[in-house]
């Protein structure tokens, strides 16, 4: 699952931000032959999460660690909503 040279790059995953580290964790585990359900529960993610951070790095590498590009706006609230 690990690509050539990546294993360095992904344990110095503290220059990543706190999301793309987590990815590189589970990418990490994974490569060490951990069931997507124990990295699950040792990076305190989903199995979902689990599942696509390691479809991203199959697909794209460690480029494929930074958070997805999301459509649309950012969310808006209402402040009448939240203050009642």
């Amino acid at each position: 699952m690990q690509r050539d040279g990546d294993r360095d790059e992904l344990a110095r995953s503290d220059r990543f931000g706190a999301a793309k580290a987590k990815r590189a964790r589970i990418v990490l585990l994974a490569a060490d032959g951990v069931a997507s359900a124990r990295i699950a529960d040792c990076t305190d993610a989903t199995f979902t999460t689990v599942l696509n951070g390691r479809g991203r790095y199959e697909r794209h590498g460690i480029a494929g660690l930074p958070n997805a590009l999301m459509f649309g706006g950012p969310r808006e609230l209402e402040h009448r909503a939240i203050t009642g």
